[in-house]
């Protein structure tokens, strides 16, 4: 009975071990052909000399060829032909095999050419698979062919035969929308005119407005709008009256330039005054125009001093002359400072 039992126990041991080495071995690449220095590997299950690969599966090949140091390898353009499609996994790789010795002189072997293949089936049943013969450069500087043979492949699928019930039946055909309604119609007429006659109101309302900001601005009414605002900056009470007679003079010589097309700002006040004989209009405010300008360059130029009240009635005489409250009738400013006080009059 013991050695009954030690027999049985050594045929257990054996067969584990056998169906341990045929799983390794099946994880392991195989060698399906060797051609001169090239061999062709698969990472695929052989049955009986057939390839078997699910049809959701793809089948790793490795192509290697060894050689010299001066190893040239050209691979086909289209690697396989029929109901696969291939794809190339990186470009080829050159390795030195592990065996050369440094300082050694490489020889026949020395050099190993490989490129990894994926091979994707296209359609399930038997079929063959066969690569497209490649060339490489032997060590006499001669191209050879290395040409694989074809291999039988059976791609196999879990698919099984469609149920005819799951099949869904043709749809009915969409019908159309029903016609508007004769009282829909009218509707939609009555809000496309009452949206064009606002239209047309809304384009006259903007053109009446862009006429009237159209119009153009006068020069009474720009000066006077100047004026305001010289008087709201408050330079005399800041004491800043030079600067406020520059301005001051400025406002008016622009109107000038704008009323009368008197170049007032490209002369001197000597200058302007001289040139009045010219502008048959400005004759008659010969007198105001010299003594205003006198004044504003007396403050401009010369160290005098003057007080707001006087700054402030200077600038009301130059909008009673831009604006006159009499039409026609010159206005004669009034001299607000007494010229026997050393030049300290208002410009």
């Amino acid at each position: 009975m013991n050695g009954i039992g030690q027999a049985l126990r050594r045929v257990t041991f054996m067969a584990l071990a056998l169906s341990s080495a045929v799983a390794v071995g099946a994880n392991e690449p195989v060698v399906l052909e060797r051609v001169g220095p090239a061999s062709l590997r698969a990472d695929a299950t052989i049955e009986k000399g057939v390839i078997v690969l699910p049809f959701a599966d793809v089948l790793v090949l490795t192509i290697e060829v060894r050689g010299d140091a001066g190893l040239e390898v050209r691979p086909p353009q289209t690697w396989a032909k029929g109901p696969w499609q291939v794809r190339t996994i990186g470009p080829p790789t050159y390795t030195k095999d592990e065996h050369t010795k440094e300082g050694r002189a490489q020889e026949a072997g020395d050099v190993r050419w490989s490129q990894t293949l994926e091979v994707e089936p296209l359609a399930p049943g038997e079929t063959s698979l066969r690569l497209e013969p490649l060339r490489y450069l032997d060590a006499k500087g001669r191209w050879q062919t290395i040409d694989f043979q074809p291999r039988a492949v059976r791609v196999t699928s879990k698919l099984t035969q469609p149920d005819v019930k799951d099949v869904r039946d043709i749809t009915a055909i969409e019908e159309l929308p029903a016609p508007p309604r004769r009282d829909s119609a009218a509707a939609m007429i009555v809000a496309t005119a009452v949206l064009a006659l606002g239209l047309l109101a809304g384009c006259g309302f903007w053109l009446r407005r862009r006429r009237v900001q159209a119009a153009p601005v006068t020069a009474e009414r720009r000066a006077l709008r100047e004026l305001e605002r010289l008087h709201a900056l408050g330079l005399p009470e800041r004491g800043k009256a030079e600067r406020f007679g520059t301005l001051l003079t400025g406002v008016l010589r622009r109107y000038l330039e704008r009323k009368y097309q008197a170049p007032a700002r490209r002369q001197t006040t000597g200058e302007f005054v001289g040139s009045l004989a010219e502008h048959p209009l400005l004759a008659a405010h010969r007198d105001f125009l010299e003594s205003f300008l006198q004044r504003c360059d007396l403050l401009k130029f010369a160290p005098v001093t003057a007080s707001s009240e006087e700054c402030r009635a200077l600038a009301d005489q130059a909008r009673q002359f831009i604006n006159p409250p009499v039409i026609n009738q010159p206005v004669i400013p009034q001299p607000v400072i007494a010229q026997s006080a050393a030049e300290e009059t208002c410009p």
